[in-house]
């Protein structure tokens, strides 16, 4: 079998001449098959049959009927990937490959809108096993998929289409091998592959993404829509978009029990609480005659991925109208919701059924925890097999945690389903309303710390430093394109990078990032003055500091001000256009930036620079008398000045506790931050001991979220009565539900209360300070790149002793507290090891 990374040169597989790719076309779904014949086939080809593929923009895989697998993961010309699927075919027997391929025929954020292509290998392992396809010929066939409508509207600005399907057109069976193709035409084979512009494809390195198929859990809706006129409807129809129609409407009345037949019966519209997914399926549905009826049903959770039914219809043209959402409103989800104060996005796709069963699933992927569906044009009735999602997401080994403090331990699982609840194609930010990866530090701490896992993390630092241009600034990284600049968020990267190498060690990709930044620290220099600090300039068009989402950015107008904001205590007004007024906090992040490139570099200049840096800082923003850094020349001071320099480790620890005291509200935050920099600054809870003081935050800030039913955490605290605004007319219905950078309390727990870091890059020796004064017992099995590590305590009041356990493959290096900290309790520690290994104890 073919064992290299690059893919076997080959043909691309394409529409014919009549339906090629047209600049006006706004998407494309094609549907290929090719079956292959026991005479291709043998028992010298072998029982496995390798599948490469590579794609724009994706692929749909079967064998057999049987689905494989979705990809690839990514569509960037620039860097082009494919996916290796194997699987067992029988020699001597027909099979089928068929594939389904999605391109959307216009620039997405998402996607460059270069012209489409497939290409595909198909390999034994048997005696032709040499690395050659075989299948990739004239012999395919296809068809451009008869049952989409490929002239649909945008989900919004920052997502792809809406999609609207007609089943009645779909060809049925298409994907077995029975099916009867001959009324298909042949494919173009095109040489090379792939087309120009495209890079010869890699071999992805990421997990594979899984789909796994999760039915509704209860049902929160079943009611009769407003009833209105005819005329009334078809000025919707022609006038509305779906999102719009259903955002619209009013529920009318529930549905009575002859309307509606589930397992768990209810005739109150809000729903029966207890019903499960066993018992609310089937549902059957006999809406009055010339009435919708609108069907809302809750997951349980926040899930990611492609919402999906199976529905029976009596009715040969009935429309479902399926809107997803975080949340419901008057007893409906919000369908056409604001994503900005001009944009929204249009979460509602239109699926005309046909006659008899019907099985549908988005291509597209969203964030969501219910889902709605509207019935229009039923006549007689409708049953409801299933309502769910195919729930995407890579298949991550995971931390374990359990303690006995129960708020502690919905607090780890809520953060680290947030994380896994974000990570599709890399990671999206906010993945109810974009596919954005907005590069923060909590989102890389779950990566190294929570899951072990360095693909997804090296694959977005190959995402973003392919959008560097040749001054050195850096974009934000969408899954294939780059939206906008966020300076600070750059200067991140090294920080990030020295988190990956400590973790994971180093690997081949590591001295491209790390030419990428030292490009960036040229870009740098050249907006500092002579004492070494920046100094923001016009050249900077876009610059937000996203720290906290509430924190004073620039604008294009230096007299506008975000509402609600107190421009003396926030110091918005210093500088000129387009300054931040955070001169003192973006020059600890410069300081941070330089003396981590001294770190991965080994280079001394830069740790040079470091210390000028540090010494003009230090001249300018610190006030000696008071203790604190002001962002305006020490006038007042600044909760994230004094933050950054504790948490980065500029202010020398002598310093720390007067800083502290300006940087940390009573409510746990830097200011009034979001959970953004708030994941962020547990690090600094941790480096500075504040284990304590760091619960006792995490239960007030995250702990409200998880007691209110959250399943990931929000983009805010509180969202009914926000206190931080970060942008002009931003309100609740514009915040996630679901958002990559709230997952931070999750690691903070594994580093600081469990006590585990690496001692080395790579994470070859490791320490273990367990926190056996704050949790009486602890069970917590963490995944490294060596193998799992086991750790648990069992604390007796009554003999005042704990007894430790540990497993490890690596040398682990044990501090135990203090008999005064822990109350005269006298650990007895038994080491679990699946070799000989040397274990250093300090007490």
């Amino acid at each position: 079998m073919i064992t290299e990374n690059t893919m076997h040169p080959c043909s691309t597989v394409w529409l014919p001449s009549d339906d090629d790719y047209t600049a006006d076309d706004q998407e494309i779904y094609a549907l290929f098959r090719r079956v292959i014949t026991p005479e291709e086939w043998n028992d010298s080809t072998g029982t496995k049959a390798q599948i490469d593929i590579a794609a724009s923009m994706e692929y749909r895989l079967w064998v057999n009927g049987r689905f494989i697998g979705v990809g690839p993961a990514i569509s960037d010309h620039r860097r082009t990937y494919f996916d290796r699927h194997t699987v067992s075919v029988n020699p001597g027997t027909a099979w089928v490959v068929a594939v389904q391929v999605y391109h959307p025929g216009c620039s997405l954020e998402d996607f460059h809108g270069f012209a489409p292509y497939m290409a595909l290998n198909v390999c034994g392992d048997g005696e032709r096993g040499d690395g050659a396809p075989i299948v990739t010929d004239e012999r395919w066939r296809c068809v451009r998929a008869p049952q989409w409508m490929c002239r649909s509207i945008r989900q919004s600005f920052q997502l792809a289409m809406v999609e609207e399907i007609d089943l009645r057109n779909e060809p049925i069976g298409w994907s077995d091998c029975s099916f009867d193709d001959h009324k298909w035409r042949g494919a173009v084979i095109c040489v090379p592959s792939p087309p120009s512009p495209y890079a010869v494809p890699i071999l992805s390195d990421l997990p594979p993404i899984r789909e796994r198929v999760v039915p509704a859990r209860e049902l929160a809706v079943a009611a009769v829509v407003e009833e209105e006129t005819h005329s009334h409807r078809l000025c919707r129809k022609e006038l509305s978009t779906p999102a719009e129609q259903v955002q619209s409407e009013n529920l009318f009345r529930a549905l009575s029990a002859e309307e509606l037949k589930v397992g768990c019966r209810s005739n109150d519209y809000t729903g029966a609480s207890t019903a499960t997914a066993q018992g609310i399926f089937p549902m059957v549905a006999s809406p009055p005659s010339d009435c919708s009826v609108t069907v809302v049903v809750d997951m349980g959770e926040m899930m990611m991925g492609c919402p999906r039914f199976v529905v029976d219809s009596d009715t040969d043209g009935a429309v479902c109208d399926l809107s997803v959402g975080e949340y419901i409103r008057d007893h409906r989800v919000i369908a056409h919701r604001r994503i900005t104060p001009g944009q929204s996005t249009r979460l509602t796709d239109r699926v005309v059924l046909r006659a008899g069963e019907n099985r549908w699933q988005r291509r597209d992927y969203n964030g969501f925890r219910f889902v709605q569906l509207t019935f229009r044009n039923v006549h007689g009735s409708l049953t409801i097999h299933h309502i769910g999602t195919a729930e995407r997401g890579y298949q991550f080994t995971e931390a374990a945690w359990e303690s006995s403090d129960a708020e502690l331990d919905r607090i780890f699982t809520v953060s680290a389903r947030t994380h896994r609840t974000a990570v599709h194609w890399g990671y999206c930010g906010s993945s109810w309303r974009e596919h954005a990866q907005w590069n923060d530090l909590p989102w890389v701490y779950n990566n190294c710390v929570i899951f072990g896992d360095a693909a997804v993390l090296n694959y977005f630092f190959h995402q973003i430093t392919l959008s560097q241009d040749e001054s050195g600034r850096m974009m934000c990284p969408y899954p294939g394109a780059q939206a906008i600049e966020l300076p600070e968020q750059t200067l991140w990267l090294a920080e990030e990078l020295v988190w990956r190498r400590r973790y994971f060690g180093r690997w081949d990709g590591e001295s491209e990032v790390v030419a990428r930044l030292e490009r960036a620290f040229q870009w740098y220099t050249r907006h500092c003055s002579n004492n070494f600090l920046i100094e923001i300039t016009d050249e900077w068009e876009h610059l937000w500091l996203v720290m906290d989402w509430g924190y004073p950015y620039a604008t294009y107008n230096s007299n506008t001000f975000i509402p609600g904001l107190d421009r003396q205590r926030d110091q918005s007004t210093h500088g000129a256009r387009h300054s931040p007024g955070a001169a003192a906090t973006v020059n600890i992040l410069w300081w941070h930036f330089v003396i981590n490139l001294a770190a991965l570099t080994g280079d001394r200049s830069y740790k040079e620079h470091a210390a000028q840096i540090r010494k003009a800082i230090d001249e300018r923003f610190y006030h000696e008398e008071s203790r604190y850094y002001g962002e305006v020349d020490s006038i007042r001071p600044s909760h994230y000045a004094c933050a950054e320099a504790i948490r980065t480790g500029m202010a020398d620890p002598e310093r720390w506790n007067a800083l502290w005291k300006h940087a940390v509200s009573a409510d746990g935050r830097v200011g009034r931050s979001s959970p953004w920099y708030t994941s962020s600054f547990l690090e600094a809870y941790g480096r500075t001991g504040r284990c304590r003081e760091a619960i006792a935050a995490m239960k007030r800030l995250w702990g409200d979220m998880a007691e209110r039913g959250a399943t990931t955490f929000w983009e805010q605290w509180d969202m009914e009565e926000p206190d931080v605004h970060p942008l002009p007319g931003y309100t609740s219905e514009m915040w996630a539900h679901t958002i990559a950078y709230a997952s931070g309390p999750g690691p903070f727990m594994i580093r600081y209360l469990l006590g585990l870091q690496p001692l080395e890059d790579g994470f070859t020796r490791a320490a273990l300070v367990p926190r056996i004064d704050l949790l009486t017992h602890l069970r917590c099995t963490v995944p490294t790149r060596h193998g799992e590590i086991s750790v648990r305590w069992l604390q007796s009041l009554r003999s005042k002793t704990v007894e430790i356990y540990v497993r490890s493959s690596i040398p682990i290096e044990l501090t135990l507290l203090g008999a005064e900290t822990v109350h005269k309790i006298k650990p007895r520690v038994t080491f679990w090891c699946s070799t000989s290994l040397p274990v250093f104890l300090n007490t």
